[in-house]
């Protein structure tokens, strides 16, 4: 049995690892390499200006920046309103919190889509449409980091807020001082998972975005499509760039996602 799931890992592994590796592979390979039966894409000699040629079609540069400042942006509203939010639920008593905490929770069984249209309304009236801020505010407002942090927030033992609270910490100082340190690895688990969302969102920028200045490189990559059609060695080295940031967020900060709650407590 253990054989077996060993197997069964490492099939898996590599089922999910096989599409980087083409993607990689593609994006320095040569046209006619790839619409070869079978694709030559082993190929002895890379072709890096693959890379290169991507600046004729598209800003990349300014497309990464702009995928960049929406995403840290929001991930820093999230993970800083949340974590607020979310000590408020945990720790703070006052009238219908349950309540409100339940109805707010719901949120979470809506579709994306279906906050869409007013969402778009909303931005009309207030003239935030194609701009930045319009593609932050709706996005950085989100049920599942407060939902998230609120069950973190519970499992802190009540004595060590109570000393707190007793050497004449207030409920800020408390949040700031304490419960912040002693979860940052579900707050870097959520700043982790919104900022690899946010980076990958492409909806509500197309929607939004209208100007080329404020496209994001997802956009950019949809546009690109159409500019180059079947070079897909192009299309592969864009994609390449576009998976970079996100997957080198992963790997830095890999050891604070799934740290023991309890044992960071402790320590």
């Amino acid at each position: 049995m253990k054989r077996a799931a060993s197997v069964a890992a490492m099939v898996g592994g590599v089922l999910a690892v096989a599409p980087f590796v083409w993607m990689a592979l593609a994006s320095v390979s040569r046209q006619e390499d790839l619409l070869a039966f079978p694709p030559r894409v082993f190929t002895l000699e890379p072709r890096w200006s693959n890379y290169t040629e991507i600046g004729k079609y598209l800003p990349v540069g300014t497309l990464a920046a702009n995928s960049a400042f929406v995403a840290v942006a929001i991930t820093a509203i999230e993970v800083s309103v949340g974590a607020i939010a979310a000590f408020a639920f945990a720790r703070l008593r006052f009238p219908a919190r349950e309540t409100i905490f339940r109805l707010f929770v719901v949120t979470l069984l809506l579709p994306g889509q279906v906050t869409i249209i007013p969402n778009f309304v909303l931005l009309r009236l207030f003239g935030w449409l194609d701009s930045y801020v319009g593609l932050i505010v709706p996005p950085a407002f989100a049920a599942f980091a407060v939902f998230y942090l609120r069950q973190q927030f519970l499992s802190m033992p009540a004595d060590i807020e109570s000393a707190a609270r007793a050497d004449g910490c207030g409920w800020f100082g408390v949040l700031a001082r304490i419960t912040v340190p002693i979860h940052a690895p579900a707050i870097a688990t959520i700043a982790v998972l919104t900022f690899i969302a946010q980076w990958n969102a492409f909806l509500w920028p197309l929607i939004i975005a209208r100007s080329e200045s404020l496209w994001t490189i997802t956009i950019g990559l949809r546009h690109l499509v159409d500019i180059v059609g079947t070079r897909y060695e192009i299309l592969m080295a864009a994609t390449s760039i576009a998976a970079l940031p996100p997957i080198a967020l992963y790997l830095v900060a890999r050891r604070f996602i799934g740290t023991d709650i309890t044992s960071s407590a402790l320590r």
